[in-house]
C-alpha cells in the first residue's frame, strides 16, 4: 500500500496540512520564486496536495493553466 493511500481516506489533519502546503506552493509559483526557465511567464495551478499519514511527505499535483 502506498504511503499516501489509506482504506479510510485522509484524516482531517492530513487534509488541513495538504491545503496549507497547496497554498504555499501556489504562492511560490505566483511570485515566480523558482528559477526554472520552463516555468517563466507560465501560469501554473496546484490542484491538490496529498499528505502521508505521518505528514512527513507530500505529493503535489500541478499543471499549466489552459492545458488541454
Amino acid at each position: 500500500m502506498s504511503r499516501f493511500a489509506s482504506d479510510k481516506g485522509p484524516t482531517q489533519r492530513q487534509l488541513r496540512a495538504g491545503e496549507l502546503i497547496r497554498h504555499a506552493v501556489a504562492g511560490i509559483l505566483q511570485r515566480e520564486e523558482l528559477r526554472d526557465p520552463a516555468l517563466q511567464g507560465r501560469s501554473i495551478t496546484v490542484s491538490e496536495v496529498r499528505m502521508s499519514a505521518d505528514l512527513k511527505h507530500a505529493l503535489a499535483f500541478a499543471a499549466p493553466l489552459g492545458a488541454a
